[in-house]
């Protein structure tokens, strides 16, 4: 047996290296650290890195939890998932809407910190809360109003059009702290710090589940591991997940309205005692900024859809394959959107220090991140496919297809790369028009036109249909390189802030 290791040298060294690593993270935690190394040009790929894990592991905890929350709304039956999933387009817009404040807000604070005006910075974010809070309430009132107009508009069946319009209202009810939450997630990130919103959204999803179980189901007896249960329920049903995704909406807004207020080291921290009269002059640059954004996002949205619409035209075991394709690649652009997040507070920040050279360093190795993993994410889905696929389904047929669509698709995720990282910095540049044109052309003058020419001209069936998707992507890559190599960027915000 060998002794324990009391060496005094040894445990010093032990306790020094905790130290150290303590004073790291303090350093990480405040925000000055870190914006000094932004401005200053300094860390290369490390600071990349130091603003994108907090976005990357928010979007895998998001969307495990989203699969964990959309099974317990399923075991509710089909008729109830139904009316779940038909509300998903109008959240959809409600938050693509929202994109234009929170985007604004998240550019123009950026550019604030990066010019050392920590004032102006919390002007922003006081604006932005009130154009949320004004907008929340003119959506809740709209929603509680049209909740049983819009599920027809829908398509709603008569079976679940009733429980379609109690979730609207009562999602309806939880949008003045939804808006919130979004909004001041787009300000924490526009001061650097990314951790925050991270935190909120893993609040956010964990509440939602843990209400759907309260509240969803009735009281019930369940075994585990051989004990047996009482679980205590209210049994609401559809109304009942609405209600969580409300309250978990309401826990989520309060906790960063709060740390915002508490956190005196947030460059844009706030306080009651501030004014919170509208400014005219704030909120038409943070909707100038935003705009083209919330337009990019309802384009895309509009054109997915037109998109579906035409691939369901091959049959339902074509569709099948396409969404269960769709959501095994979704999966690989979760790291490139951090990049892409980090890309455009690193961006802002540097313009508002007029130092452009260090924001065109920081993009670049935002950009040179992005297209590794996007390589990588390439050889996985041409090398492996079918075995990303079976995660999914069994089915013969759908596998069949899946497979060859996940190979086809490979050919694009560098050029993807080019297209997701180089938006989050074109939108720190404050130049949000150009992703907005760029997106217009890929996604309607050549996916969707494509598409409908190979299906109806050619007869190429849902192959066919990705491969317009992939000439798209890679079109839109080089568009967004091409922006980004003329520079014109830099001044796209000149006398705006």
């Amino acid at each position: 047996m060998i002794a324990p290791h009391n060496d005094p040298t040894s445990r010093q060294r032990i306790l020094g290296l905790l130290q150290r690593l303590l004073g790291q993270w303090r350093q990480q935690a405040s925000n000055s650290g870190l914006n000094d190394d932004i401005i200053n040009g300094r860390g290369g790929t490390r600071t990349v890195f130091r603003l994108a894990w907090p976005s990357i592991f928010e979007m895998v905890m998001v969307t495990m939890v989203q699969y964990v929350d959309t099974a317990m709304v399923g075991r509710l039956g089909a008729s109830s998932m139904a009316a779940v999933g038909l509300s998903m387009p109008m959240t959809w817009i409600i938050n693509g809407c929202m994109m234009a404040v929170s985007v604004g807000a998240t550019v123009l604070v950026a550019r604030h910190v990066g010019a050392r005006q920590s004032s102006k910075a919390s002007a922003v974010a006081r604006q932005a809360i009130i154009m949320g809070a004004a907008l929340g309430v003119v959506g809740t009132i709209f929603l509680l109003l049209a909740g049983n107009t819009i599920p027809t508009l829908l398509g709603a069946q008569p079976e679940f059009h009733q429980d379609a319009a109690t979730y609207i209202r009562i999602f309806g009810c939880g949008l003045v702290p939804h808006f919130t939450a979004i909004i001041l997630s787009g300000v924490f990130r526009g001061t650097g710090d990314t951790r925050t919103p991270m935190l909120s959204n893993i609040v956010i999803n964990i509440v939602n589940i843990v209400g759907n179980f309260f509240l969803i189901f009735p009281t019930r007896d369940t075994t585990w591991f051989g004990v047996t249960l009482h679980i205590p329920g209210a049994g609401w049903g559809v109304a009942g997940a609405a209600t969580a995704t409300a309250f978990a909406s309401l826990v989520s807004g309060t906790m960063l309205f709060v740390i915002l207020l508490r956190k005196r080291s947030n460059p844009a921290h706030i306080t009651l005692r501030q004014s919170y009269q509208p400014n005219g002059v704030i909120i038409r640059q943070i909707l100038t900024v935003g705009i083209p954004t919330a337009m990019e996002r309802l384009v895309i949205s509009v054109g997915q859809a037109f998109f579906i619409r035409l691939v369901a035209t091959q049959g339902t075991t074509a569709l099948a394959a396409h969404h269960l394709a769709v959501v095994a690649e979704s999966l690989c652009y979760m790291p490139t959107w951090g990049f892409s997040i980090a890309a455009t507070t690193l961006v802002g920040q540097c313009l508002g220090a007029k130092r452009p050279e260090f924001a065109r360093r920081h993009a670049n190795n935002a950009l040179r991140a992005g297209i590794i993993t996007m390589t990588v994410a390439a050889i996985v889905l041409f090398a492996i496919p079918g075995t990303l696929m079976r995660f999914f389904t069994d089915d013969p047929d759908v596998l069949a297809i899946g497979v060859d669509l996940l190979r086809i698709i490979a050919f694009a995720q560098p050029a993807t790369a080019f297209m997701i990282v180089l938006t989050g910095a074109l939108r720190g540049a404050g130049d949000t028009k150009w992703p907005f044109y760029i997106s217009i052309v890929g996604m309607w003058g050549v996916r969707i036109s494509t598409c409908y020419v190979i299906l109806h001209g050619f007869g190429w069936g849902v192959r066919g249909a990705w491969l317009s998707m992939l000439v798209d992507l890679c079109l839109r890559g080089f568009l967004f390189y091409a922006r980004w190599r003329s520079n014109r960027w830099m001044h796209a915000m000149k006398g705006n802030t």
